[in-house]
């Protein structure tokens, strides 16, 4: 029998679950707010896109080619949860360095494609440093 997500936000109201609601549930709510036309704000742990997110701009998200993320968009990245979506400029994808990923769209499976093609992109972008480290024989 399906269960509410716990600290799951749908039409802009924090649902609880059978627990309390995540810590996260702030910027998900803020998600609504800035972005009134989706329906859906949804937050991942994605480790390769926290990953590069933390690296510094000219060697991480900023090396992403704008054709991976021709289906999302840009990419913002906030250090403070307070007003995520609204400095964002109209990013759909945040990302919190070394924390996790939001994502608004259309319905929950729409933010988590965007956050997948983001994530996609940021695993390339590592295993292209990496190759390119072990080229030059600098060790993991």
């Amino acid at each position: 029998r399906p269960q509410p997500l716990l600290g799951g936000v749908t039409s802009g109201k924090g649902t609880c679950g059978s627990g309390a609601p995540s810590s996260d549930i702030t910027i998900l709510l803020a998600g609504f707010s800035a972005r009134p036309q989706d329906g859906a704000v949804v937050h991942v742990h994605a480790s390769a896109t926290v990953a590069v997110a933390a690296l510094p701009h000219d060697r991480g998200l900023g090396r992403i080619s704008p054709e991976g993320l021709r289906r999302t968009g840009p990419v913002a990245i906030f250090h403070a949860a307070g007003d995520a979506f609204s400095a964002a400029a109209g990013a759909r994808v945040l990302v919190a360095p070394w924390h996790g990923v939001y994502a608004a769209g259309e319905d929950p499976l729409d933010a988590l494609c965007a956050i997948e093609t983001v994530e996609s992109a940021c695993r390339v972008l590592l295993s292209i440093q990496a190759a390119l480290a072990a080229s030059r024989g600098i060790p993991p």
